[in-house]
């Protein structure tokens, strides 16, 4: 079987590609295999199973039906709107049509294969795609576990494509996205899957129901492109500037009860939960996959309001909340700049115990593992009380561990010392001489550590995170 795959890769090299094999960052996929390969449209990676070496092992018809793809949908796409890519693969479309829709525009990417989707994120990560949203879901057929119509993910933004990788629910998902399509009146493009021939039944029946919403087939190329437009032009009025989503799923694993308050990560399971959450509702996981217990137990909260994220430099918290298209402005606040900027995001290099930023301005306030870092709690009180509005809210996240644990080390340049009870409950009696009190009561209990030398722990010590969330009552 090895001697197979290694004559596969040579047969792709042989073709012009060049293939290596790739670790997986995620503990989640650290059995599969991964080939970096290098195409015309630049290199990316591949599951190494029968269906990539089929695909890939004719250079030339593949670059060609890619390149005929992109110059096909180009003339489609509107700067600054959503683009929705169905059945998305390993990301490529994502990654190449996401360029046309800048700068304040978003590519929606859809992908029900784990390992797929997976992929597709480390595609987009790879090129710095800070504008592609990839959920993990199924769009056409019902009774899949991961179920999305498009219908139900109500998007506000204007829509100026539809691109769906041909399968045998194209006719469903279409069905599923009636209501988008009626409101957005955008092009539909049906694409073949690699080799795979359209079925004529299917194509008849998509566009049978189409022309009930005054949709014709404009076009059918010899590469196996589709392409659906509406007769009229219709009114988009009712569209908003924004991509503001219904809200979350909280299907799977991880339900809306299971959102952490004031408490600590208390086993992997919960990251793991963390982590499929984040994937079905299309955010950017984090590379260290326990910090996605972060991420998940706050990016529900904050829709509405400005935010500032303090220690902002790279956060992958402001990234998803640019995705969410939350209705208020970004800010981000770190003693250096971030290495790539988020389109959206107003950065400041300061002290986040002195920012200089206007007072009463924040509805929300972020600061994910920072307050570890050599931080003054008096002076972190009294500046983020100064900044939130009335009613606005502080999120902490942070390093703990009872007993105290002492690393004698720093990271990130800074001196690192995870918090036990003490210097937890020391933090929240500040914060209350403020006018900012916890929104529930501290749970103290604790499992066992969960971020271990084997799992992300920088050093030989053993911990967990906790959360505080505080509200400024005056």
């Amino acid at each position: 079987m090895i001697n197979s795959v290694y004559s596969k890769i040579r047969d792709i090299q042989r073709y012009g590609f060049k293939a290596k094999s790739v670790v997986p960052f995620s503990p989640r996929f650290s059995r599969c295999d991964i080939l970096d390969i290098k195409t015309d449209h630049g290199s990316y990676y591949f599951a190494n199973d029968e269906h990539t070496h089929q695909v890939l092992s004719d250079l030339p018809k593949y670059s060609s039906r890619l390149s005929n793809f992109i110059e096909f949908v180009t003339p489609l796409i509107n700067q600054n709107s959503i683009l929705l890519d169905i059945n998305s693969d390993v990301g490529i479309r994502s990654v190449l049509m996401s360029k046309y829709v800048k700068p304040n525009g978003l590519v929606f990417a859809f992908e029900k294969n784990e390992f797929k989707h997976y992929l597709a994120q480390r595609n987009t990560d790879r090129y710095t795609c800070r504008n592609v949203r990839t959920f993990l879901c199924e769009t056409g057929d019902h009774a899949h576990a991961s179920f999305l119509g498009i219908d139900s993910l109500k998007i506000s933004q204007s829509i100026s494509l539809m691109c769906i990788s041909y399968d045998s629910y194209s006719f469903n998902i279409i069905k599923n996205a009636k209501k988008t399509i009626e409101r957005n009146s955008m092009p539909i493009v049906i694409q073949k899957n690699g080799d795979r021939e359209f079925s004529s039944d299917v194509i008849e029946e998509i566009e049978k129901y189409l022309s009930e919403i005054s949709y014709r087939m404009k076009e059918f190329t010899k590469e196996g492109i589709v392409l659906f437009e509406r007769k009229q032009e219709q009114s988009k009025n009712n569209l908003k500037s924004v991509s503001s989503l219904y809200g979350e799923r909280y299907t799977g694993h991880f339900k809306k009860e299971d959102l952490i308050t004031s408490g600590f990560l208390l086993t992997q399971t919960q990251v793991d939960n963390c982590t499929e959450f984040l994937a079905i509702n299309g955010y950017v996981p984090h590379q260290a996959e326990c910090k996605n217990w972060d991420l998940a137990n706050i990016l529900p909260r904050i829709s509405v309001g400005s935010c500032l994220d303090m220690g902002s430099s790279d956060s992958h918290l402001l990234r998803n909340l640019v995705l969410k298209g939350i209705e208020g402005e970004l800010h981000g606040v770190d003693l250096r700049k971030p290495n790539i900027p988020l389109s959206g995001v107003q950065y400041q290099v300061a002290d986040l115990m002195d920012t200089k930023l206007p007072s009463c301005y924040f509805n929300h306030i972020t600061c994910l593992s920072v307050i570890e870092h050599g931080v003054n709690y008096e002076k972190f009180a009294k500046e983020t009380a100064r900044l939130l509005a009335l009613n606005g809210r502080l999120y902490v996240t942070f390093d703990y561990w009872q007993p105290k644990i002492e690393p004698n080390m720093q990271l990130f340049g800074l001196p690192w010392t995870p918090l036990d009870r003490e210097m937890t409950e020391d933090l929240i009696q500040i914060c209350e001489t403020h006018g900012l009190t916890l929104i529930e009561p501290m749970v103290w209990s604790t499992g066992d550590a969960v971020i271990t030398p084997d799992n992300y722990s920088p050093n030989h010590m053993s911990y967990t995170f906790g959360l505080l969330i505080f509200e400024k009552v005056k």
